[in-house]
């Protein structure tokens, strides 16, 4: 991702997260001056995962851009965390005290979703992109909560252990974009 993509998903995408999570939780605060720094770290992480691919001067793929930026912003943890103290050491968080998660899974999962419609885009798949835009991607159901949620309390989990790994992470991108493919008929 080029630093004007990257500035385009922070204005278009990001920003307006960080400012709706901000107004939702008033004991939170944003470290505007780390934007610089995510896209560093995001380098940094790229080239990493370039020396481990079987072609690594080949681009890769939005799934592991996706989960790059996911990482980065747990790393960073952008936003003054608000943990109440009753789920500070809780095994099920509730993910709402944890806004990096949060906006961690946000940044992750709209970049892949703006490639695929780059995508469709360049396909002249016009009523998909309309039903995409429309719906937003769908989830798989879970008996006891929803998806994203899993997802959310594995990121909190993932950042207690280091981090996420990055081709793990995104290969559950790839499922979310190849069932909504499927979904969608896209």
């Amino acid at each position: 991702m080029t630093k004007q993509k990257f500035d385009l998903f922070w204005e278009a995408s990001w920003l307006p997260k960080i400012k709706k999570l901000e107004s939702k939780f008033l004991k939170i605060e944003f470290d505007y001056t780390l934007k610089d720094k995510v896209y560093e770290e995001y380098e940094n992480q790229r080239d990493h995962v370039h020396s481990f691919m079987v072609v690594p001067d080949k681009r890769i793929d939005r799934h592991k851009v996706g989960a790059i930026i996911t990482n980065v912003i747990l790393q960073l943890a952008p936003f003054s965390e608000y943990i109440d103290k009753q789920q500070e050491n809780a095994h099920y968080p509730t993910v709402e005290y944890f806004p990096n998660e949060v906006l961690a899974w946000h940044c992750g999962i709209s970049v892949v979703f703006s490639f695929l419609l780059e995508e469709l885009k360049q396909q002249n798949k016009l009523s998909e992109i309309k039903i995409l835009e429309k719906k937003g991607f769908a989830y798989p159901k879970t008996e006891y909560c929803q998806y994203q949620i899993h997802i959310l309390r594995s990121l909190f989990h993932a950042k207690r252990n280091g981090g996420i790994d990055i081709f793990s992470f995104s290969h559950v991108l790839f499922f979310i974009e190849y069932i909504n493919k499927q979904f969608y008929k896209v």
